[in-house]
């Protein structure tokens, strides 16, 4: 006697649970790539985000390091300074109360000083520094060839600088520059040749001056505290500027909050 061999396959029931335990398979494992990819991309964002804050804050450590003494000042938008191109030491210069003295001085290291540079002597506060001050005088003419003592006389406009550093230096300058935070662009922006102020520019009006130079976007002011701020001490050879700021992740809808410190030691 023969057994018959079955033939039959699988019922419709079972078809249909293995693909949905399948669907539910992929879905899974599809939704775990896909939340690991969620997390790579959010940590990317926020490490390129961090990256470039710390970049800005190198760059603005950087040009303070250089700014004139007694030329910071601050607002909570924007802090401004004055970079410094060269310095070097006075021999003579006329002052008040020497004011038919040559103004010879030794010549910067690295730098050739000529018609049109501003020359600063002993600048302590922001009065020496912006608008009309006497403390700040521009070359009028060609300088002299250095001698042999690298010595080089100037020919500065009219009048005399009130008094000469007990350090007998003087500084080359640039113009002003300004850095300032703006909340509705969520960005740094630097202004660059909109002159000399006599009171310290608004971020509004800065922008009616020149156009802005973008250093940093995703980068907010933190409303409990200023953006920028500077303290010295009396004879305004130690400061410090504090920089605090956001940065605001729009991925993730999260905000992490940086304080920097520049310590700045002067030689007026």
């Amino acid at each position: 006697m023969f057994r018959l061999r079955s033939n039959a396959g699988f019922t419709l029931i079972e078809l249909l649970t293995v693909v949905v335990i399948l669907a539910v398979i992929s879905l899974t494992v599809l939704q775990f790539i896909s939340f690991g990819g969620n997390i790579y991309q959010d940590v990317t964002q926020r490490d390129a985000l961090l990256t470039q804050t710390r970049f800005t804050m190198q760059r603005l450590s950087k040009e303070l390091s250089s700014a004139l003494p007694g030329s910071v000042r601050t607002n909570n938008q924007c802090i401004e300074f004055v970079p410094v191109k060269a310095a070097g030491y006075v021999v003579t210069a006329p002052t008040t109360d020497n004011d038919s003295a040559p103004f010879t001085v030794i010549s910067p290291y690295g730098y050739t000083l000529a018609t049109g540079d501003e020359v600063a002597i002993y600048p302590r506060n922001s009065t020496h520094v912006y608008g009309a001050t006497p403390r700040r005088k521009t070359i009028a003419s060609p300088p002299s060839a250095p001698d042999t003592n690298d010595r080089v006389t100037l020919d500065i406009d009219a009048g005399t600088y009130p008094v000469l550093s007990p350090s007998s230096r003087y500084f080359v300058v640039h113009t002003p520059v300004s850095w300032c935070i703006d909340n509705a662009q969520q960005g740094l922006w630097r202004f660059y040749g909109y002159g000399w102020q006599t009171n310290q520019p608004s971020y509004n009006t800065l922008l009616g001056l020149v156009a802005p130079q973008p250093m940093a976007l995703q980068l907010i002011a933190n409303p409990a505290t200023p953006t920028f701020s500077y303290t010295s001490e009396r004879s305004q050879r130690y400061g410090i500027v504090q920089v605090v700021i956001t940065a605001a992740d729009a991925l993730s809808n999260t905000h992490f909050t940086l304080q920097h410190e520049v310590p700045l030691v002067y030689q007026p």
